[in-house]
């Protein structure tokens, strides 16, 4: 009879022991959240009743439509503009390649990591609860959750694309800002294109969603259908939705194509 390897039964043992694991995380997380099964199933004959009152579209509502999503359209376009801005400066002082100061480098990158760790709609209560409701609540918590979002990207792209950019402007004997916008800008500037592209779906995502939380835009006219239950006013507002972003995904998807194609 062939024996078999040691290392293969260690592999087997390992993939036995990730395989319990997981199943049995899988039936624990089951027993823990005491889910009712017979419910939903006895629930699911009303399915056909709800689609039926959404099968339809309310006209009327595009007016309100449009002013919602110019209000979507505001926010994001200030604030996705003030966020690069600020992540521009903020990526160059935390990149470890360039940062003028490591200590000033894990600050940034420390506040930056607190910042994303916190889910966006608690931070959208977190300014609402500061300041009131209201588009500036908006507009701030789209910028702070762009910013930090920006700022790890960009610096991310700062410390792999830069270094022997650096290296070479240093050594002719420029200066840090030399090296930054002669060096490093040219480098890095597709990279921050595309990164930004991807911030924008983010943060028509972000501004749509605050409307459960009272900020208006398309989000808080779906907030109201959904609370009146008016079936059709729901259907309308999701479709506009998905029209929006695919159309927004098919513009980003296009720039960062043709930022790839030059590189």
């Amino acid at each position: 009879m062939k024996k078999i390897p040691l290392s293969k039964n260690g592999n087997k043992f390992k993939l036995f022991l990730w395989s319990f694991l997981i199943i049995g995380s899988f039936f624990i997380s089951l027993y823990f959240l005491d889910l009712d099964f017979n419910r939903f199933f006895s629930r699911l004959e009303n399915t056909p009743k709800v689609i039926a009152r959404m099968m339809g579209f309310n006209f009327n509502l595009l007016v309100d439509l449009m002013k919602g999503f110019a209000t979507t359209f505001f926010l994001v376009v200030i604030g996705v503009f003030v966020s690069v801005l600020i992540s521009f400066v903020l990526a160059f002082l935390a990149a470890d390649n360039i940062a003028p100061s490591k200590i000033l480098s894990g600050l940034i990158k420390g506040i930056v990591a607190i910042i994303r760790s916190i889910p966006s709609l608690i931070l959208t209560i977190i300014v609402i609860a500061s300041i009131g409701f209201g588009n500036t609540s908006g507009l701030i918590s789209i910028i702070i959750a762009g910013v930090s979002f920006l700022t790890k990207t960009f610096s991310s792209v700062i410390e792999s694309s830069g270094n022997n950019v650096i290296e070479a402007i240093r050594s002719t004997g420029s200066s840090w800002f030399g090296i930054v916008i002669h060096g490093l800008l040219p480098t890095v500037f597709s990279g921050f294109i595309s990164w930004t592209t991807l911030e924008i779906e983010q943060a028509v995502n972000l501004s749509i969603s605050m409307g459960t939380i009272g900020i208006a835009g398309i989000g808080l006219l779906l907030s109201n259908a959904q609370r009146t239950y008016q079936y059709k006013d729901i259907t309308t507002i999701v479709v506009f939705i998905f029209i929006l972003m695919y159309l927004l995904e098919l513009i980003t998807t296009t720039i960062r194509e043709k930022l790839n194609d030059n590189n």
